[in-house]
């Protein structure tokens, strides 16, 4: 499991002259089957993210501060994405977020349905814990 909190990202990424601050949230295996991975990112003015279509994932982009701009890869039209607004693409269609100032997102990227029906069957789980660890009443009684 990867527990982090939400201050500066760990990786730094500089694309075309913008800077992307990363942090990988959770990936699969530690979720469910269908849910590829949760990423953490900071744009800075003018970074973009983008969706491929030859990835066949479904992506939500949930701008958490700043303002984003939306493009559908299909044509020119522009959608302003503020912040506590997302972004759902799915699988097969492209797009790009570009960041309007910076603008922290948050990136879901699953498998498509028809993937996701053909998976087996798996949540995550915690074993249970072992006879050494106290119990809640134990807890309690110290």
């Amino acid at each position: 499991m990867i527990v982090t909190e939400r201050g500066a990202a760990t990786t730094v990424i500089v694309h075309d002259g913008a800077v992307r601050r990363w942090r990988s949230v959770a990936r699969r295996g530690m979720l469910f089957s269908e849910c590829e991975s949760i990423d953490h990112v900071v744009l800075e003015d003018g970074g973009t993210l983008s969706a491929d279509p030859e990835d066949r994932t479904e992506t939500l982009w949930y701008v958490v501060s700043g303002r984003a701009c939306f493009r559908n890869g299909t044509d020119d039209t522009v959608h302003p994405v503020p912040a506590e607004h997302a972004v759902l693409l799915p699988a097969g269609v492209p797009g790009l977020l570009s960041a309007a100032g910076t603008c922290e997102v948050i990136v879901v990227t699953c498998v498509p349905d028809s993937v996701a029906r053909r998976l087996p069957h798996r949540a995550p789980s915690l074993s249970a814990p072992t006879s050494d660890v106290p119990d809640a009443d134990t807890c309690q009684a110290h």
